[in-house]
């Protein structure tokens, strides 16, 4: 009798200790976990690597981060890479995801996209002629429209920077869409610049003083005070909704780095080596890949337009306003819609946001 007791009594305490056992194995597998990572023979980015050092790095920096006085807030930010912004909240509300971003974008650019009888004129050094005209302007002025571009920027910009940290300062031309970038700026928790181009009447020259002198680009590029009271150089990319011969960007790209030069480390902030547009509107001119690729910089885009695409989204806009609709994201025919145009693009090679052509 005591021995079959004993016995119940010992398979009573092993069952009663289960959970302490399963935290012993799980604590003795970290530990595991712990040595491994500690003799630095897994490369932390391939499969083996990332289950042996999970997150340990973000959570050791973000702990050194507070140390130092930084508040949870503030480390949690420094920590976050371009590949985690759509798991934020604005992202989610927007509707949009990476996979469907550029079907997204052809609808919306259907909603403000108008036909002139007359050949209409644009661009900067030179013209460009054109039947079509894709308001983006408006875009910025509609709320909810303005979120979902947003969205979709940030989306070209994961796609192309997902190693990268998040650009500290956003850089924009006064003449392009400051509204739509404000925006993006604002929800990447990135500082806004606006810069005046080379032809504003705004734009200053100090008398007597050498060309891209400290002042001028604290006046000329808006929102820049800062920078010089700052203790290390900035990242920064430039961003606009679209472009047509990318000259305005690319000045801004040059510019800044006059001022670099000539200024050594009393101006903050890293050259920018790369310009984020959603689209270009037309296909006429130069090969705008290679003007930038010739200055050291690369222009990042879903996609370049040509008449023929144009008018495929008008036709989009035009057949659902015989219907008293609008192009809608969540209409299965709409989307098709987009798609064809998504495939005569890719047809013609002017499609880049899966190719992952920078």
């Amino acid at each position: 009798m005591d021995s079959g007791n004993n016995i119940v009594d010992i398979l009573n305490r092993i069952i009663s200790s289960g959970p302490l056992l399963v935290i012993a194995a799980i604590l003795g597998l970290d530990s595991i976990r712990a040595v491994l990572a500690s003799l630095g023979i897994f490369d932390p980015d391939t499969k083996w690597g990332r289950i042996i050092y999970g997150k340990r790095d973000r959570t050791i920096v973000r702990a050194a981060l507070r140390d130092l006085g930084y508040t949870e807030e503030t480390s949690d930010e420094i920590v976050i890479k371009m590949g985690e912004i759509p798991e934020r909240a604005f992202m989610a509300n927007s509707g949009v995801s990476a996979k469907d971003a550029a079907i997204q974008l052809i609808i919306m650019l259907s909603r403000y996209i108008f036909e002139f009888r007359e050949t209409i004129l644009y661009g900067g050094n030179s013209d460009t002629e054109s039947n079509y005209y894709i308001n983006t302007m408006e875009i910025a002025h509609n709320e909810a429209d303005k979120q979902k571009l947003t969205a979709i920027m940030v989306h070209l910009l994961c796609s192309r920077m997902k190693n990268s940290k998040i650009p500290e300062i956003v850089v924009t031309p006064k003449g392009g869409n400051p509204l739509l970038v404000q925006e993006i700026a604002a929800n990447l928790k990135s500082h806004l610049i606006v810069a005046k181009s080379l032809t504003d009447k705004s734009r200053i020259r100090i008398a007597g003083k050498p060309m891209y002198f400290k002042d001028e680009f604290l006046v000329n590029y808006e929102g820049s005070g800062h920078l010089s009271e700052s203790k290390k150089a900035k990242s920064c990319v430039v961003i606009d909704c679209n472009t047509s011969g990318g000259s305005q960007l690319l000045d801004i790209v040059k510019d800044i780095r006059m001022y670099i030069e000539k200024n050594k480390d009393s101006i903050k902030i890293k050259p920018p080596n790369d310009v984020f547009v959603l689209f270009r509107a037309d296909t006429d001119g130069d090969d705008i890949d290679k003007k930038f690729s010739k200055h050291k910089c690369n222009i990042h885009r879903f996609f370049d337009l040509d008449e023929e695409a144009k008018k495929k989204m008008y036709r989009l806009k035009a057949e659902r306003e015989k219907e008293k609709k609008i192009p809608s994201y969540y209409s299965d025919e709409d989307i098709e819609a987009a798609k064809d145009i998504i495939r005569y693009l890719e047809e013609k090679g002017l499609y880049y946001y899966a190719k992952g052509r920078t």
